[in-house]
């Protein structure tokens, strides 16, 4: 939850490993690496973003990727019934913090125990 609530404001870019791409903003990386060192789900996200740019930077891109299919993560967010819509919620806090309101409406929603 901590890792929600502040991402990687507490890292220093310089410190980290170096952001791979561009168009991928600071504060979006220094974001993807508090998630991949707090969450074993998320661990080589990093990895996978700096493997696979053109669909990373497409969904990044994307006016609305919290409704788009996550590359490399979609399959097992489905598979996992419980924690799969809060994984996504916490990828897409940390790449597109844009997003995140309407992220967390929607999971609000969906989710029994909290939503409808």
């Amino acid at each position: 939850l901590a890792t929600f609530l502040r991402g990687g404001v507490a890292l220093d870019l310089e410190k980290n490993r170096k952001k791979p791409y561009v168009w991928l903003a600071d504060d979006a990386w220094l974001n993807v690496a508090a998630l991949a060192t707090t969450s074993k789900f998320y661990r080589s996200l990093p990895d996978d973003i700096a493997r696979s740019e053109e669909a990373w930077k497409a969904w990044y891109e994307h006016n609305n990727p919290d409704q788009e299919p996550i590359p490399d993560y979609e399959e097992k967010l489905c598979m996992n019934p419980v924690l799969g819509a809060w994984y996504r919620l916490q990828l897409v806090r940390s790449l597109r913090m844009d997003r995140t309101i309407v992220s967390t409406r929607e999971f609000i929603r969906n989710t029994p125990q909290m939503g409808a």
